[in-house]
């Protein structure tokens, strides 16, 4: 399982962050892939936290991107 501090110490978070915040809509498709992705291997309050983060960086907290993160939280 992907734990808050595997993701939250190493870059993957700040890429996250960046991606979504941008104007990149390349970037922000693998964003949702890798959200997506994350989803299926987040702990619940990596999940939650995780919307949380992204959600502040300017995603819309109704992206279908954040549904299997949704399940988990």
């Amino acid at each position: 399982w992907l734990e808050w501090d595997d993701l939250s110490n190493r870059s993957a978070l700040a890429a996250l962050r960046s991606a979504v915040a941008g104007n990149d809509d390349a970037m922000r498709r693998g964003a949702d892939d890798m959200l997506e992705t994350i989803g299926f291997l987040a702990t619940a309050t990596t999940a939650a936290k995780l919307i949380d983060e992204v959600v502040a960086a300017g995603m819309p907290p109704a992206a279908p991107s954040l549904s299997v993160l949704r399940l988990n939280a």
